[in-house]
């Protein structure tokens, strides 16, 4: 017999609604959510060697050995590096080192670099605290990489510095559910689905049939 948790809302009911919030929201808002719960990269992260921080407060970044890479991966790796480096001279522009971190950020993980990844978004949001764009990204990575409460902390912050962005909200609540607090994940997916009505009334349906399946 399974028994019903928080209200009826179980782990297998609350992921069964995340996936198709995440992909209208997407379509919505025009931001880019992704898989709910993607899949961490299984390119190891070979650092060779490292990009000392010019400012004190910030982590030096590994760079991994790209020698196996195809050429045109290689130089968009090396572009981004040149323009964080170049970046970095005696009086930089803060956010615009932000920016330059973050992007350089972007490039490592989408190849699955995710330490460079993590180094160059901790960098961003250090500079540019309230810049979300970092943040959220510097969460997903966490996410990706089973780091459900560090990613939870990461998606509160940014929900509390631009409570629009429901993206966040939604891997937030993907991340609770990990966490198994399954009422705040609640609490999220009822504020999207309150711009959402006819979601919100089909999910409604689906949320009644999984009482029926979880209260015997």
């Amino acid at each position: 017999m399974r028994m019903a948790i928080h209200d009826t809302w179980t782990r297998r009911g609350v992921r069964t609604l995340i996936a198709p919030i995440a992909c209208l929201v997407a379509v919505v808002l025009g931001v880019p959510v992704g898989a709910v719960q993607p899949e961490a990269g299984d390119r190891p992260d070979t650092a060779a060697r490292t990009l000392e921080p010019a400012r004190q407060g910030l982590d030096a970044l590994p760079l991994p050995d790209t020698s196996s890479l195809e050429p045109a991966v290689t130089e968009q790796i090396a572009a981004a590096v040149r323009a964080l480096a170049s970046g970095q001279g005696d009086r930089p522009n803060i956010a615009d080192l932000a920016s330059r971190y973050g992007e350089l950020g972007q490039v490592m993980h989408a190849y699955d670099f995710l330490d460079s990844a993590n180094a160059a978004y901790v960098n961003a949001t250090r500079l540019a605290p309230l810049d979300v764009r970092w943040r959220y990204l510097l969460g997903y990575l966490w996410q990706q990489t089973g780091r459900f409460a560090d990613a939870a902390a990461a998606f509160e912050q940014v929900r509390r510095l631009a409570p629009e962005r429901r993206e966040a909200a939604i891997r937030l609540a993907d991340v609770y559910v990990q966490l198994n607090r399954l009422r705040e994940a609640r609490q999220q997916l009822d504020e999207v689905l309150e711009v959402f009505p006819a979601l919100a009334r089909s999910t409604g349906e689906g949320f009644s049939r999984e009482r029926a399946l979880t209260s015997h």
